[in-house]
């Protein structure tokens, strides 16, 4: 228990300057800042026609721009969770009622602040610092719960607090503590122009969101932790499990590939696919992620036995985009050479006739 504690601790505490290391956390966090600084400065000066109309252009750059922010440290929070660096996701997530259980957070947040604002009003310091109390020690359960289930009812259920408490023990503390002292460093902290005020509270998120995520790091539960997701997760939170799982054979495969034994790689991955209601689909996530790969070489290979499946089942569009994507990987891709008729033939129902002379002359 004290080497787990031990070993949370360490994870945490990276999590203090590692969004410094991700270059997207960092655009994020500054091209958010300058917004919400540029807003608050515009609130202040005299209202006049024109400060009114860059203050509401402004405030719809914010709109756009807040759900991307918003998924974003959740979506930090789980690739901390599995000690991974968050990839630049695609313009789906600045969609406000897209995986909106990711927004859930800023309903918690706001209902607390409204709490700890309506304590001051009625001059309630007890109730004030009760709020503050409970927040810093629900705040991670709420937090990792979200990430684990995808749910924000369970994410609010006490007994999946109590089971995610009960997973970690001592260790579950260490964050509570450790965002307890960053809140009081911020307390103590001079006065600073807005700019930087908000640089730093955003920054700290991510820091705060990072450390839920390596604090449950080494418990390996951000997949299989026995907390049941209910029907408010949907298909989405299935398809994550799928993915994580996926993730752990990819990381199998490239220990394969990584000591020169490509052909066992591939293997590995066609035989682990197999298994799955779409075969092909999964060969072509597992393709997706291994271009991540310094050698793209194993993902070629790859692609070579899904275009063979593309060609087989008459998919000829699908077979013609694969073709050329690798292509622009590397133009001396060719499919398997029982496949270059049909590769052919599909290139010129495509009307490519380029890639159709290509493939012949590779004959």
């Amino acid at each position: 228990m004290m080497t787990q504690l031990a070993e949370t601790l360490r994870a945490v505490t990276r999590e203090l300057v590692f969004p410094l290391r991700v270059l997207s956390v960092v655009l994020q966090v500054f091209v958010v800042t300058l917004l919400l600084s540029f807003a608050l400065a515009l609130a202040a000066m005299p209202p006049s026609a024109l400060v009114i109309l860059i203050w509401i252009l402004t405030a719809i750059a914010l709109v756009v721009v807040m759900p991307y922010f918003l998924r974003s440290l959740m979506d930090y929070l789980e690739c901390r969770a599995r000690d991974r660096r968050p990839q630049v996701a695609g313009i789906e997530r600045f969609a406000w009622f897209d995986n909106t259980w990711s927004l859930f957070p800023v309903v918690l947040i706001s209902a607390a602040g409204w709490g700890m604002y309506r304590s001051v009003l009625v001059d309630s310091a007890a109730g004030f610092w009760l709020i503050v109390v409970a927040m810093l020690a629900l705040l991670p359960a709420v937090l990792s719960v979200l990430a684990i289930t995808h749910s924000p009812l369970q994410s609010i259920n006490p007994l999946s607090w109590w089971k995610l408490m009960h997973r970690m023990g001592p260790s579950y503390a260490v964050v509570p503590v450790v965002v307890a002292l960053l809140l009081a460093i911020y307390v103590v902290l001079p006065d600073v122009p807005a700019f930087y005020d908000v640089l730093l509270l955003l920054y700290l998120a991510f820091v705060v969101f990072g450390a839920c995520g390596a604090a449950i790091r080494p418990f390996d539960i951000i997949d299989n932790v026995e907390i049941a997701p209910d029907e408010t997760a949907g298909e989405e939170r299935r398809r994550t499990q799928s993915d994580a799982q996926r993730e752990k054979l990819l990381a199998h495969a490239y220990g394969f590939a990584s000591r020169g034994n490509t052909a066992g790689a591939v293997d590995f991955l066609v035989s682990s696919s197999a298994d799955e209601a779409d075969p092909i689909a999964a060969r072509e996530w597992y393709f997706s992620r291994m271009l991540n790969w310094e050698d793209k070489f194993a993902a070629l290979k790859l692609a070579q036995t899904i275009l063979h499946e593309h060609l087989a089942a008459g998919h000829d569009i699908a077979a013609v985009k694969l073709m050329l994507r690798c292509r622009l990987l590397d133009p001396r891709f060719a499919p398997q050479s029982g496949d270059l008729d049909a590769a052919i033939d599909a290139a010129e129902a495509c009307q490519n006739s380029d890639l159709a002379k290509i493939l012949s002359n590779s004959r």
